[in-house]
């Protein structure tokens, strides 16, 4: 490593050191090592984890009921449209004169 990366990642909070193998022999690669004041990066808590996905599941209940709520309305304002349909041909029909019409043949 040459002098100037070197004092690059001092000032970064890096540190290389060379790694071991699983008998403590050092290789040729060198690892960085975190110095000083720089936060490590944290997984949270099994707690945290378990709380997410409990919100996750509320939430996903809460949108499948309201979707179920949305279908059923659908469903009741197709059936209304289409007894009104019903209703207003059937009036239709009854308000045209019959003809009689001539027989095919």
């Amino acid at each position: 490593m040459s002098r100037v990366d070197a004092s690059v990642s001092r000032r970064v909070g890096l540190e290389t050191r060379p790694s071991r193998d699983a008998h403590g022999r050092t290789g040729g690669t060198t690892h960085p090592r975190r110095l000083g004041n720089v936060p490590d990066v944290r997984t949270p808590g099994p707690l945290v984890l378990d709380a997410l996905v409990w919100v996750l599941f509320a939430v996903l209940f809460v949108g499948a009921a309201l979707l179920v709520k949305v279908a059923a309305a659908l469903l009741v304002v197709l059936v209304a449209l289409a007894v009104l349909l019903g209703l207003s041909l059937r009036v239709l029909r009854k308000r045209r004169p019959r003809t009689p019409r001539p027989p095919r043949g």
